[in-house]
């Protein structure tokens, strides 16, 4: 199994590429074709009038839980009403997604998704979304499978 490092993005467009190293065999995950899924969801969603950003990474087993305050971050250029959060991975994995927002310079406590991986987004519904965020901090952990990679687009309200 090829070393994988463990990559964390946060971009409002585009998810950069993974970082692979040498020889891959067939049944190791498919890491190229999974990031370009993930670059895919986001550029789609990005075209929304709603859009606020895109954060992901990717995971495997083998790497440490995430303490509270780890994960990858999206500060927003102004406070926004959160509508919806989507996320989508890739291969046969289950997930553990964790999110947390900031209102005000402050952050929540993180809210956690057990997810089946898939080709389709999956809306996250925060139970403490009523104030404007200015941040959103998301990590997840692989429950199941070999790894994949992740990607969760924010949108706003109108």
């Amino acid at each position: 199994m090829p070393a994988l490092k463990r990559s964390f993005i946060a971009a409002p467009l585009v998810v950069s590429a993974l970082t692979l190293s040498s020889c891959a065999s067939e049944e190791t995950p498919d890491w190229l074709a999974w990031q370009t899924q993930a670059d895919n969801f986001i550029k789609q969603e990005s075209t929304s009038e709603n859009y606020l950003g895109a954060v992901g990474q990717s995971v495997t087993p083998k790497d440490p839980v995430p303490n509270e305050g780890d994960g990858v971050q999206l500060f927003l250029s102004s406070a926004a009403a959160l509508k919806e959060i989507k996320v989508v991975c890739f291969g046969e994995n289950s997930i553990l997604a964790n999110v947390a927002i900031s209102s005000n310079g402050a952050w929540e406590a993180a809210e956690s998704f057990e997810l089946a991986c898939g080709d389709s987004p999956q809306e996250l519904r925060l139970a403490s979304t009523n104030a404007p965020i200015d941040a959103i901090r998301f990590n997840a952990t692989v429950l199941d499978g070999d790894g994949t990679v992740v990607a969760a687009t924010i949108l706003g309200a109108s």
